[in-house]
Parts: structure tokens; sequence; C-alpha cells
């Protein structure tokens, strides 16, 4: 057995941190590392220079660094108050990002540190009129600490009568998957991207992180969008010109106190271009649901356009009229608070796959699924971890 072979066979016994057990790394056509080169704070834009450049069909190592929006000087304090060393790997990445030059805002928008977003990926032949669909091949949490955070007077449901701003370090456990939340509690992983989207057109303008968007993704923080999930956004610019950030360890939907378990993830992208097939907003789907959004700055609008948007995917999906789309919704469809933060409030419907009995069940992905589907009076045994075919 030659150098090279065995070089192979040990790049591929990877150890996923994520996972705490020995597998093979997923494999990848290209890498970016989170540096000041790769790093952008707090935007979307069609200026914004690739990172790396790809083809349809190939899959992306990127690594993402999260400050849970502290600027240098606080995150440092909350990391040595956590006990946390400044060496850990990813800090100084982290620190040094955060201490380059605070983007150009003429609207004046950013006026806090945004969130650290690597990329962007420009996708070979993607144009405005097509739709890119992004598949999580695999999440690896990259730190054994996370932060939650809560702030006071702007966000979230209870701002105004949070004593005070609050930024906790809590340990994970890597090999068990699990967050040491007190002594009794353990919160189980299950990782996904805070944030994921394309670029704006020039027309459009600059959109900031930290706040959904229908047209391009962005803050969504969707529990749901994990391993397995593909996300599907309208194209704006040539190369799509797709970012992601805001790594989670766990979160549940709401994300009520603002933040989740904010930690660096490396993440494991394929890219797929769907040539003139437009859709109106981004979309999304996992394993076992169809996911539609709507986002607005009021709870009641964000209902309101969830409910257009649900009814308009079951009339392409099912062919289904106003009335039966509506009243599939009442009748087995989930919808789910996902951000009650403003500005940005979010809702996700869960469409379950298994109800079109007479669906082909053809997914790319057939793996684990996130913990809260084994629990008890939920979809799934706990002694089964398969996916169900549609109908059963």
């Amino acid at each position: 057995m030659n150098t090279h072979t065995i070089a192979r066979i040990l790049a591929a016994l990877t150890v996923c941190a994520s996972a705490g057990i020995l597998h093979a790394e997923p494999t990848f056509d290209a890498y970016i590392p989170a540096n000041s080169t790769t790093i952008v704070q707090g935007r979307y834009s069609a200026d914004t220079t690739p990172a790396v450049k790809i083809k349809s069909g190939q899959t992306v190592k990127i690594d993402t660094l999260n400050s849970t929006e502290l600027n240098a000087a606080d995150y440092t304090k909350v990391l040595k108050d956590g006990g946390i060393p400044l060496e850990t790997p990813y800090i100084k990445e982290t620190l040094a990002a955060l201490a380059a030059p605070a983007p150009v805002d003429p609207l004046g928008r950013l006026t806090r540190v945004g969130r650290l977003l690597t990329g962007p990926v420009y996708v070979e032949g993607a144009e405005p009129g097509d739709t890119l669909e992004v598949r999580v091949v695999d999440l690896a949490v990259q730190s054994d600490f996370a932060i939650n955070r809560t702030i006071t007077n702007m966000g979230h449901p209870l701002a105004t009568i949070t004593p005070a701003p609050t930024a906790r370090v809590y340990k994970l456990d890597r090999a068990k998957k699990t967050v040491k939340f007190s002594a009794n509690i353990e919160v189980p992983f299950w990782p996904y991207l805070g944030e994921m989207g394309v670029s704006p057109s020039p027309e459009m303008g600059m959109y900031t992180a930290n706040r959904p968007s229908k047209l391009t993704g962005g803050s969504f923080d969707c529990p749901d969008l994990g391993k397995g999930a593909s996300i599907y956004f309208p194209v704006h610019v040539p190369g799509a010109l797709f970012m992601a950030g805001g790594g989670k360890a766990t979160g549940a939907n709401g994300k009520v106190n603002y933040f989740g378990m904010e930690v660096p993830l490396t993440a494991y992208l394929q890219f797929i271009v769907h040539k003139n097939k437009p859709i109106p907003q981004v979309r999304a789907e996992n394993a076992t649901h169809y996911i539609t959004f709507g986002t607005a700055d009021v709870l009641d609008v964000v209902m309101r356009l969830s409910c257009i948007e649900l009814v308009d995917f079951l009339k392409e999906k099912a062919n289904l009229d106003f009335f039966f789309a509506y009243s599939l919704g009442c009748l087995a469809i989930d919808f789910n608070i996902t951000r009650a933060n403003t500005t940005g409030q979010l809702m996700h419907t869960t469409i379950p796959k298994y109800i079109f009995i007479s669906d082909k069940p053809s997914y790319w992905y057939s793996g684990e699924l996130a913990p809260k589907y084994y629990l008890p009076g939920n979809y799934f045994s706990p002694s089964k971890k398969q996916i169900p075919l549609a109908g059963l």
C-alpha cells in the first residue's frame, strides 16, 4: 500500500466532532475556511466577492464562526467568565473577524455586530429564474461549549421585563451529543445553521443578516433545517452567492430569548441548480415533511402570509383548489412559530409527506432524524430509527 493510498484512508477516517464518534468525513469538492478573507459581517450583497466557485452537484465544506453577535471585548469577557481559554480552536479566528472594520451601510441599518457569515459560494450556471437547492449533508459542532444569551428592551417576547442582559456558557458533551444545561437537565444535540441565504439583486439592495426574507433566506433559525434538509432558494444574481452562519448546537421553535445554543459549525452542503424552475419564495423539505415559510414584523401578519404560502404550495403540490388547500391546512398541517423575535418574526409550516398516499417516496436522505421524532407519542418508534414510507 503506497503512501498516497494510506493518506486517503486516514483522511476518510476523520473524527466528526458533532457525533463524537469515529466515522468517515463526508466527501467534498471545495473547502471554505473561516478567516478574514471569507467572513462577511452582517450583510448579503451582490457586490460580495465569491470565496469559491463550484459546479452544480458539488459539495462544499464550510467553516462558520459564531460570536453570538457580541463585540470582541464582550465576547472575550463571556469566554473568560465561562472558563474558556482564548486559544481554543475557532476562538482566535472569531476575535480576528470581530476586530475587522465594520461594514458600511449607507442606510444605517448595521448598528451593532452582525452575524458572521462565511462565503459566498458561487454556483456556476445559476441564473435569475433558476432555483438553487442546498442540501445539508452533515453538520459538525466545533467546540465543547455553547453560548446562550438574552438581551433587554428589544427583540423577544419578555425583553421589557428581562432584568439584565445575560450571556451564559454551557458545556457540551460531544460524545453523548448533549448540552449539559443543569445538574438534572440534558438537552440533546440537533445542530443547524441559523443563517443560510443567497444574495439579493443590485436592484433589491443590501439585505442585513439576522432577519429572514422570503426571497433570499437569511435568518430562518429553523431547527427543522438540520442534517438531511433541502432548502430551495430563488436565484437573483449569477452564481446565487450563497452564505451561511449562525450555527446552533440545538434550539427549539420560537427562539424566545433571542439566541440558541450558539456554536461554530462545519457544514457540508451540496448545491444543485434547477434550471428554469423559478419559485416565488424560499421553501424547504426534509425526509418527513415539506416546509413553507411566512415572515413579517407582526405575528398576525406572519400567520396570514404563512396561510397564503401554504395554500399556494398545496395548489401546486396536490392540484387542490383554495377551499381544499385551506381545509387541509386546518386538518393536517402544523403552524410553528420559528422566530418570536422582532424585527423579522417567522413561522414555518410542516406538511407531513405521509398524507400524500399516491406519492412514490424518493428523497436523497434516509439517515437519523432529530431526537424529537423518537419521543413517545411522536411519529417514530425509539427502537426503530427509520423513516416510514409515505402513506404508512
